[in-house]
C-alpha cells in the first residue's frame, strides 16, 4: 500500500514540474526608456516575455499615419533592445 502513495507522489510531483513552468511565462510587454523624448534622441525599446529565439515585429508610429517598421531577435530569456533614432518631427509617436 504505501509503495502506491510514493507512487501517486512521484507522479504528481512530476507534473507540477511540468506544468508550472508554463504557467510561469510572462506575457510578452514591450516598455521604453522615457515616456519623452526630445527631438533627434534614441528611444530604447525594451521586450520581455516572448519567445526565445523568435523574432518580433516591431511598429514605430509616427504623426501624420506613417509606420516605420524593424524585425528583432529575442535572447534565450525572451528578451530584446531595440534602438529608435527619433527625428525631428514633433508629435506623438507611438511603438
Amino acid at each position: 500500500m504505501m509503495t502506491k502513495k510514493w507512487s501517486w507522489l512521484v507522479f504528481v510531483i512530476l507534473l507540477l514540474g511540468l506544468v508550472v513552468p508554463i504557467l510561469a511565462q510572462a506575457e510578452p510587454a514591450i516598455s521604453t526608456d522615457q515616456s519623452v523624448y526630445p527631438p533627434g534622441a534614441t528611444v530604447t525599446v525594451y521586450g520581455q516575455g516572448f519567445k526565445p529565439g523568435s523574432v518580433v515585429d516591431i511598429g514605430v508610429f509616427k504623426p501624420g499615419d506613417v509606420e516605420d517598421k524593424e524585425q528583432v531577435e529575442t535572447t534565450e530569456k525572451g528578451t530584446f533592445t531595440y534602438y529608435y533614432k527619433n527625428t525631428d518631427k514633433l508629435g506623438e509617436y507611438g511603438v
